[in-house]
């Protein structure tokens, strides 16, 4: 009981309340997020509550984003500074959309934004294979214990399926409209575009 009420004083009932308005968390769930973010880096956070937390500590320091193909593009697309270093709003802004009362649109809108790792509002070949690399590579296979990662080949000929198949208009790339078509139609999407905290 008592660092529940610690953890409330932590953050003004007014500034509660408006990130319950924000996101799509309860009052309990952003004290319950604001205190997995002080964990990171808690004399930063006395000294200043706007602290900017780095990148590096947050990936490796919330074990559930540890294990995520995607943690740095994650960071990255989350920052306000684009850098990956994040505020806590950043961080709870990031948590409410990774969350299980995000709806589906909210999810995909910011799906598009972490896998459009060339930042030009557009899907192509190279974001696709740069996917499929995040999943599979050399990295990822080390942490999840895959024995082995796709060749360039294999994940250019993946990608080049991928947007054939998704394509509506012939332009070769996915645009949001088209990003959008493809995840609305996937049931699984919702479990994995998520984190629990």
């Amino acid at each position: 009981m008592g660092s529940s009420c610690s953890q409330q004083s932590d953050l003004r009932e007014d500034v509660l309340q408006c990130y319950a308005e924000l996101t799509y968390f309860t009052k309990p769930e952003i004290l319950h997020v604001f205190h997995r973010f002080r964990e990171l880096d808690p004399e930063a956070l006395e000294e200043n509550r706007n602290a900017v937390i780095k990148m590096s500590r947050i990936t490796s320091g919330i074990e559930e984003l540890a294990v995520n193909p995607f943690k740095e593009r994650l960071c990255r697309v989350f920052s306000q500074s684009n850098s990956g270093d994040l505020t806590f709003e950043d961080f709870l802004d990031m948590m409410s959309v990774l969350s299980e009362n995000a709806p589906k649109i909210v999810k995909v809108e910011w799906a598009f934004k972490v896998y459009d790792f060339s930042n030009d509002n557009v899907i192509d070949q190279k974001d696709i294979v740069q996917m499929i690399d995040s999943l599979c590579g050399e990295d990822a296979g080390s942490e999840l214990e895959i024995t082995g990662h796709l060749n360039i080949e294999d994940s250019t000929l993946i990608a080049e399926k991928i947007i054939k198949e998704a394509d509506l208009d012939g332009d070769k790339v996915l645009n949001f409209f088209e990003f959008e078509t493809v995840m609305m139609k996937c049931p699984e999407f919702l479990n994995t575009f998520r984190l629990r905290l």
